[in-house]
C-alpha cells in the first residue's frame, strides 16, 4: 500500500472563523451518516443472523446424531477396525480413530495458594513461579525519583488537535507532531522551586 502525504497547502483551509465552523458542522454531518450506516449495517447481521440460526441448528444436531452413531460403530467394530494396536482407521471418505488429549493439570478453585505451600514443603520450587511486571501508573506517579536514573524509562507526551461536531459522539483526534520526551515541564518546576 503506498502513502500518499497530502501537502498543506493542497487542503481547502477555511478563510475565517465562519467558515471553519462550517467545515466541523459537516464533519458532523458526516459522522452522523457514518453512525446511521454502521447501525443500518448492525441491524442488518442481526437479522441476518437470527434468520440463519435455526437452520445452522438444525444442521448441528444432524452432524451431532451422525457423529454419535459413527462413535457407537467404530468402537462396537473397534478390534477389526483397529487391528495391530492402531488409534484411527483412513477411509476414502475421512479418518475416524481415537487419541488421548494432552496431560491437563487442574487446581481446586480457591485452593492456589495452598497449593503453592505444599509445593514449597516438598521443595519443588521449580513447580512455583513469580510474575513480576512494570506498573506503569506507580512509575509515573514516582516520576521525579526515577527519572534520570534509568535510563530504560522516558516520559514522553504529545500534542494532538482534536475537533467533535456539535451533536455527534465521535470524536477526531490527530497527534501532532511526534511524541517528546517531556523534560520541558520538569526543567520549569526545577527553576521555579529553586
Amino acid at each position: 500500500m503506498v502513502k500518499t502525504r497530502i501537502k498543506a497547502d493542497a487542503l481547502p483551509v477555511p478563510r475565517d472563523e465562519e467558515a471553519a465552523m462550517a467545515l466541523l458542522a459537516e464533519i458532523g454531518v458526516i459522522d452522523r451518516a457514518i453512525e446511521a450506516e454502521e447501525q443500518r449495517l448492525q441491524d442488518a447481521l442481526r437479522k441476518a443472523e437470527e434468520a440463519a440460526r435455526p437452520a445452522i441448528q438444525n444442521l448441528r444436531a444432524q452432524i451431532e446424531q451422525k457423529f454419535l452413531a459413527l462413535k457407537a460403530y467404530v468402537e462396537t467394530n473397534q478390534s477389526t477396525l483397529l487391528a495391530k494396536n492402531r488409534r484411527s482407521v483412513r477411509w476414502p471418505t475421512g479418518v475416524v480413530g481415537f487419541r488421548d488429549t494432552p496431560l491437563a493439570t487442574s487446581i481446586a478453585r480457591g485452593k492456589a495458594d495452598c497449593v503453592v505451600e505444599q509445593l514449597e514443603a516438598l521443595g519443588l520450587i521449580d513447580c512455583v513461579t513469580v510474575k513480576k511486571s512494570v506498573d506503569k501508573d506507580a512509575v509515573k506517579k514516582r516520576r521525579d525519583e526515577i527519572e534520570g536514573k534509568i535510563k530504560e524509562v522516558k516520559f514522553t507526551k504529545s500534542t494532538e488537535f482534536y475537533a467533535q461536531a456539535g451533536t455527534a459522539t465521535v470524536e477526531h483526534v490527530k497527534r501532532v507532531g511526534k511524541p517528546r520526551v517531556d523534560n520541558a515541564n520538569r526543567k520549569g518546576a526545577a527553576n521555579a522551586e529553586g
